[in-house]
C-alpha cells in the first residue's frame, strides 16, 4: 500500500492501475540521446520529441521507484535522501521545457540525468558494464 503522506501526485492513483512495462534498452536509448555530447544545438522540435519520450519514461519509473521507497524505513537517513531526491524529480518533470532553445538543451540533459537516477532507483537498470 502507499504511503499516502509522502506520496507523489498521481503515483497512489497509478499505483492502483496496471503498470505499463519498463523496457530498460529503450529508457537507455533515451538517457542516452538526452546526454549526447553535440556541437551545436539541436532543433527544439527535435527537443521537444526528446522531453516527450523521457518524460514518458519518467511516468513509467516514478510509481516504481516511489513503491520501492516507501518499502524503506521511515525516517531513516536513506528514505529521506530518496524521498527528497524523488520530490524533487517530480518538480523538475512539471517544470517543462522552458522558453529558449538554450533552455530546453539544458532542460533535456538534465532530465537525461533524473532519468538515470529513476533507472537506477527502481531496480531495472543493467549493470555498469552493460551500458
Amino acid at each position: 500500500m502507499v504511503d499516502e503522506t509522502h506520496a507523489t501526485p498521481g503515483v497512489a492513483q497509478k499505483a492502483r492501475e496496471p503498470a505499463p512495462a519498463v523496457v530498460v534498452e529503450d529508457v537507455q536509448a533515451a538517457i542516452d540521446r538526452a546526454l549526447a555530447d553535440r556541437e551545436a544545438l539541436p532543433r527544439y522540435e527535435d527537443l521537444c520529441r526528446l522531453y516527450v519520450e523521457v518524460r514518458r519514461h519518467a511516468d513509467v519509473l516514478l510509481p516504481i521507484v516511489a513503491q520501492r521507497i516507501n518499502a524503506l524505513n521511515k525516517g531513516t537517513p536513506e528514505w529521506d535522501g530518496k524521498r527528497c531526491r524523488l520530490d524533487l524529480v517530480t518538480h523538475e518533470l512539471n517544470q517543462g521545457l522552458g522558453e529558449g532553445l538554450q533552455s530546453a538543451a539544458r532542460r533535456v540533459r538534465s532530465l537525461g540525468h533524473t532519468l538515470r537516477w529513476l533507472l537506477d532507483a527502481s531496480g531495472q537498470s543493467a549493470p555498469e558494464g552493460d551500458r
